[in-house]
């Protein structure tokens, strides 16, 4: 879940450290309520397989993702 997981904690780890300088992009299961269905469905449906996390990376380094010599496929996270 985005609110309250992993990366929240990371986040105020990071502020209460002085590291604000870090950019943080926090992607997970919206809070909302989640079907059943198989750990590869759901994870692809809420852009958590490997192509939608690598998309979310890229997005953080625009210039650098127009440079690869491929492209990432995948869903964005519905967060």
């Amino acid at each position: 879940m985005l609110s309250g997981g992993f990366g929240s904690s990371v986040a105020r780890l990071l502020q209460e450290s002085g590291h604000s300088d870090v950019q943080v992009k926090n992607i997970g299961v919206p809070d909302i309520f989640v079907e059943h269905g198989t750990q590869a469905g759901l994870r692809s449906k809420y852009g958590l397989d490997a192509g939608g996390i690598a998309g979310e990376i890229l997005t953080l380094f625009p210039k650098s993702a127009q440079k690869l010599p491929f492209k990432v496929e995948g869903k964005a996270s519905k967060a």
